[in-house]
């Protein structure tokens, strides 16, 4: 975020004119009720946690293995999000038409 003196605001400022004073107002406005709107998101990234679980995988007595466990657990999870997906592509059909 840009910051500003009040010396550097005010040189900015000078150059304005009342119309475009108002406009920038209204535009500062509009983006602090959007702002406001959508708190920040400060979670660690999920990535994050899975990566630290690959490391310490690499630690157990067998790291080969438990990666290609992990894989497997990840491909039986993406497929049934896939299910999920279009058994929810498939009820929101049936309600909107």
């Amino acid at each position: 975020m840009l910051r500003l003196t009040p010396g550097d605001l005010a040189a900015a400022l000078a150059g304005l004119s009342l119309e475009d004073r108002q406009q920038l107002l209204r535009l500062l406005q509009q983006r602090e009720a959007l702002e406001a709107d959508q708190p920040q998101d400060d979670r660690v990234p999920i990535g994050d946690y899975v990566e630290q679980v690959r490391q310490e995988a690499a630690r157990v007595a067998d790291p080969a293995a438990w990666l290609e466990a992990d894989a497997k657990h990840a491909a039986a999870a993406d497929r049934h999000m896939q299910k999920l997906l279009a058994n929810a592509a498939q009820a929101a059909a049936r309600y909107t038409t």
